[in-house]
């Protein structure tokens, strides 16, 4: 069954029950700042990073404009409803 295969994910180590883990610490610019301090290439790496990611919703964003005759049809696309307008 798909479902099952979905969960199987190993082997259960009974040893490793109860225990602590470490997490690895999320990269967000929060722990950025607390860990290598609030300087200017810091936030340069950060914006840079973020820069990176806007630069890619673009692409995606116009790939999907587009290929849509108008901006309700895009909406229409995203959220499955008409967009009221007055």
């Amino acid at each position: 069954m798909l479902i099952n295969s979905f969960y199987d994910v190993g082997e259960f180590e009974e040893d490793q029950a109860g225990k602590r883990m470490r997490l690895p610490i999320p990269e967000t610019w929060e722990t950025q700042v607390s860990l290598r301090g609030n300087k200017a290439e810091v936030w340069e790496s950060l914006i840079g990073k973020f820069i990176c990611l806007i630069s890619s919703m673009h692409c995606i964003l116009m790939t999907v404009l587009s290929s849509c005759l108008h901006f309700g049809e895009f909406i229409v696309k995203c959220f499955g409803v008409l967009p009221l307008l007055n």
